[in-house]
């Protein structure tokens, strides 16, 4: 069993009543207030919420009102809820504060209101344009838990680690087909889906259960040493690290990659953390610093295509990209992987930008269909799993296949915020000194129109 802990349904309770003193000294003084909570119904898979029944529970307890739209796909169940003293109701116009997950329904976007919600809109994404009009328009404070951060831009709400571990999950799984699609029988295939799983502890037990098998049979001979690549050493990493170490493996050095592809055994698995100063060297010959590559990312050019990739078999993405910085992999290379000069068979891309770090990341998969094939010959995908190409893997909500223990993790961070989101939808201006800066400075929409720091979507917008 992994040593990296998580919170599961089994034990949520006792962990989090340690923390109730804490969070209830902390609310006492203060704002309370009307909060909802929306029913998801953007996408059909969407099982999570904002805050677990335990958490809702200390929420009233402190004098707050917490109404809950019905949902009979929300993990947790209405009893659940209803026990910790919330209301359900379809109508959250009474709410100060309306929370959810995922994009909101537009004509479920109630005027003058306040939610938070990950509305994917910050980069300009076309597909969440309408929801950002309607917000402008309808007087919708819109706060988005992706722009809570720190004075370093460090997120301090976020799913990163269950996505890692969901997409970890996945790709084996799919790595089972892909192989079996070239004639290869591993011990791959017998795992399943993140989701097939009711809680994460059956999730590690069928991953551990792999072990034996790799560890006795092996990888085919003729595929060589098994080599997982993560790029970066964040939530999305070590989540995905945490499923990876389940299995019999050796963490290797990224300078040894080639030694292990051409001399490493095939009875376990070989990873490695590929950090940003592991690849990224500086036009100009000056050593690396990772502060000042984040704002002067057109200065660095990165060597991944040539030291690492040629020699890994899985890449398991979650790093930052921006415009203008160095791809982790680029159309060019996907070429010159395929066309023999590598041995890379899949890629899961949990960073979700598209044509982003991964050039070639140019559509998502979904849970229905999970899985693609990138065929960098023809530029296109496919679904033949025998066909040529990688295999690619890029859903965008991932969290959402453990949502017991995704909910209740995300909710337990979002508890300390309740008070300042609050305020947010009571103050007359953002200049309120009383609101803690992180989520002051996430409020993408106020008085109907962009706050400053989100006026530079209007200029992606122009250019798109």
């Amino acid at each position: 069993m992994s040593s990296f802990r998580f919170i599961s349904r089994l034990n949520t309770e006792p962990l989090l009543e340690l923390c109730k003193n804490t969070f209830t000294r902390s609310l006492s003084s203060q704002t309370t207030g009307t909060i909802g909570i929306v029913r998801e119904e953007s996408n059909l898979w969407e099982r999570r919420a904002p805050l677990s029944p335990l958490q809702v529970g200390q929420l009233v307890k402190q004098g707050n009102k917490v109404l809950v739209q019905p949902s009979d796909k929300r993990i947790f169940i209405k009893s659940e809820y209803e026990r910790a003293g919330a209301t359900f109701t379809d109508d959250l116009s009474e709410a100060d504060l309306i929370l959810g997950v995922k994009q909101l329904l537009l004509e479920r976007v109630i005027p003058d209101k306040t939610y938070v919600i990950f509305s994917h809109t910050c980069k300009g994404q076309p597909a969440n344009m309408p929801l950002l009009d309607t917000c402008i328009q309808e007087n919708v404070r819109l706060i988005d838990y992706e722009m809570i951060v720190d004075e370093n831009k460090a997120r301090l709400l976020a799913f990163g680690q269950f996505a890692g571990i969901s997409g970890m999950i996945n790709i084996l799984y799919g790595m089972g087909i892909r192989l079996l699609g070239l004639g290869y029988q591993t011990p791959f295939l017998h795992l399943g889906l993140a989701h097939n799983y009711p809680q994460l502890a059956q999730a590690h037990g069928a991953v551990a259960q792999l072990g034996p098998y790799i560890s006795s049979d092996g990888i085919p001979a003729s595929l060589g040493p098994m080599i997982f690549c993560f790029t970066g050493s964040g939530n999305v990493s070590r989540g995905a690290q945490s499923i990876f170490r389940l299995l019999p493996h050796e963490m290797v050095h990224p300078d040894d990659l080639k030694e292990v592809a051409e001399n490493g055994e095939t009875n376990h698995v070989y990873g490695t953390v590929v950090d940003a100063h592991h690849h990224l060297k500086h036009k100009g010959g000056l050593n690396f610093d990772l502060e000042h590559y984040l704002k002067n990312g057109s200065e660095y050019t990165s060597n991944f295509s040539t030291n690492i990739a040629p020699y890994i078999s899985c890449l398991v993405n979650g790093v930052f990209w921006a415009p203008g910085h160095p791809r982790v992999l680029t159309d060019t290379d996907a070429s010159s992987i395929q066309a023999g000069y590598g041995r890379l068979l899949a890629v899961v891309d949990v960073s979700n930008d598209l044509e982003g770090s991964i050039e070639f990341s140019r559509m998502l998969t979904t849970l229905d269909k999970p899985f693609a094939i990138y065929d960098s010959s023809k530029k296109q995908y496919h679904e033949d799993f025998s066909g040529d190409g990688f295999l690619i893997s890029n859903i965008d909500n991932l969290p959402t296949q453990l949502a017991i223990e995704a909910t209740t993790f995300f909710g337990e961070e979002l508890l300390s915020y309740i008070p300042d989101l609050m305020k947010v939808s009571r103050v007359k201006t953002l200049d309120d000194s009383s609101i803690r800066f992180p989520v002051r400075s996430a409020v993408v929409t106020f008085d109907k129109q962009l706050t400053p720091p989100f006026r530079y979507i209007n200029d992606i917008r122009k250019d798109k």
